[in-house]
């Protein structure tokens, strides 16, 4: 069904499946979307995701790193998390295990590898959520992790993001 009420004005109209209809309409420029017979629709949703802050640096030095931060976006977003994996390749090699830091303290939890890959399953709570923060109580030891993080949303839990650092005892 087209509408025309002058020469500025005009729109289409369409059934939805619940016999609901939507009309889009123009009015000089602006377009405008408008929902008869029933509420506005639901607004799309969004999914959920996270990543790191550009200032993650993949060498840093062990006594400076104390905290790492990033962006998350999505609809309902309601947390985000972190896992860090202290890189261990003969822990795994030998005993098919992994060390992932389960507190900002940097003790560790040893867990086994997930078909002989380090699959993170510690996951710790970030500060914030559209811009959040990670702080460590106590530096990590030197070595290498890799930092994972992921969001959660009204659309579920995002896929999680890696990032490799590599802590010196010097910058």
């Amino acid at each position: 069904v087209r509408l025309f009420a002058s020469h500025i004005y005009y729109g289409d109209m369409a059934e939805q499946p619940d016999g609901k209809y939507v009309a889009a309409t123009t009015w000089g420029s602006d377009l405008t979307l408008t929902r008869f017979w029933g509420d506005a629709p639901e607004p799309p949703i969004i999914p959920a995701s996270a990543k790191f802050s550009s200032s993650v640096k993949s060498r840093s030095k062990a006594s400076r790193f104390k905290s790492f931060s990033g962006t998350a976006a999505g609809t309902g977003l309601s947390k985000v998390e972190v896992a860090i994996l202290a890189k261990d390749s003969k822990l795994l090699k030998k005993s098919k295990k992994c060390r992932f830091v389960k507190s900002s303290s940097g003790s560790t939890k040893t867990v086994k590898a997930v078909k002989g890959k380090c699959t993170p399953s510690v996951w710790l709570t970030a500060t914030g959520t559209a811009s959040w923060k990670y702080k460590l109580k106590k530096a990590l030891k030197t070595g290498s992790y890799t930092l994972y993080v992921r969001a959660t949303g009204a659309s579920g839990v995002s896929a999680a993001k890696s990032k490799s650092v590599t802590l010196t005892k010097r910058g």
